[in-house]
């Protein structure tokens, strides 16, 4: 399985692709982990990264919607209920929330904008444990993003 580093035309279009389905749903999607760190800090996928890890936030509904937009244009869901879609043989893991995050700001990659959790620095230190400024890849935590969102502002499922 390619990883995105080394297919980066591949993962650029999955990328894209996911963003404008989500923007047509009005789906709010942004960057996490091991995505979000190589965009933001090397303006490039990490070497030794197996996926694309990005978030969507939505009600249980409109992450069906969102999956069945997905297969129809040529994604692979890994089983019904998965949040693992397939496409040039490249894997981008969907994390699905219901609740709102704190707050999110933009970054632009291949003249693009997307959406990473704000403040970004802070977001990367607490996920790679002070780590993220070093250039080899680290293995994160998603701790940080179970606690990055707020009670009070859960979606209806």
């Amino acid at each position: 399985m390619p990883c995105p580093y080394n297919a980066k035309e591949e993962a650029d279009k999955i990328l894209e692709e996911y963003d404008n389905i989500c923007k047509e749903l009005n789906i709010v999607c942004f960057l996490l982990f091991g995505t979000c760190l190589g965009l933001f800090r090397d303006k490039d996928y990490i070497e030794g990264d197996n996926d694309i890890d990005v978030g969507a936030v939505c009600s249980n509904d409109n992450f069906k919607r969102l999956a069945d937009r997905m297969v129809k244009n040529g994604f692979i869901q890994e089983s019904k209920d998965s949040q693992h879609f397939y496409k040039y043989g490249i894997l981008l893991d969907i994390w699905r929330i219901s609740k709102k995050p704190l707050s999110l700001e933009t970054i632009i990659y291949n003249g693009k904008i997307y959406k990473v959790p704000s403040p970004i620095e802070e977001y990367l230190e607490k996920t790679y444990y002070g780590d993220w400024k070093n250039k080899k890849y680290v293995k994160g935590s998603d701790e940080v993003f179970k606690n990055m969102f707020r009670e009070e502002e859960t979606l209806n499922a």
